[in-house]
């Protein structure tokens, strides 16, 4: 039983940590995770993605550079440069999905960054952890975790970190 309840604990272990993990370490070395919520980027970023980007300097950013910048109401999008406007401070941006450019230029203090990489699949998972529902799974998987430790000692009679069958707590094991 103790075996069998290892296994499911620490498989259970590698479901909560490994995605939340992959989504909080990138934090670590600079880089902001953004979930992808449209198509306008597809094939490069499908919905459902997490776009990983870092802080970019105006001067830094290329043709053909993913960027994110935000918007006057300061909802963020993912657009790929399409032209760089010197004169004007701005970028001509386009989602990979449309058949035109964005409609205004974005300043360049409107910048947030520049997308490194993606990772398809984990902005679902961020988006539902967000939510009130996606929360309390989340804490409930936390809780199965520490049973699945805790019931293998409560049915032997004791908790997991009582000495071996047979000895008291105050005798050697030798």
């Amino acid at each position: 039983m103790r075996r069998i309840c290892n296994l499911l604990a620490g498989v259970l272990i590698v479901i909560a940590f490994l995605p939340l993990g992959v989504l909080t370490l990138p934090q670590l070395a600079g880089y902001t995770p953004l979930s992808v919520l449209s198509g306008s980027m597809e094939p490069a970023c499908p919905v459902g993605s997490v776009v990983f980007i870092r802080p970019t300097a105006p001067d830094a950013v290329k043709v053909n550079d993913i960027i994110t910048f935000a918007l006057e109401n300061n909802a963020r999008v993912t657009h790929r440069v399409t032209q760089i406007l010197y004169n004007e401070q701005a970028f001509v941006t386009k989602g990979d999905a449309n058949n035109t450019n964005d409609l205004s230029p974005v300043p360049f203090n409107r910048l947030v960054g520049k997308v490194q990489f993606s990772l398809p699949l984990l902005g679902y998972l961020a988006v539902f952890i967000k939510t009130g529902f996606g929360f309390a799974a989340l804490s409930i998987l936390f809780v199965l975790i520490i049973l699945l430790w805790l019931i293998p000692g409560f049915q032997k009679g004791g908790t997991p970190s009582e000495p071996a069958a047979g000895k008291a707590a105050d005798e050697p094991i030798v």
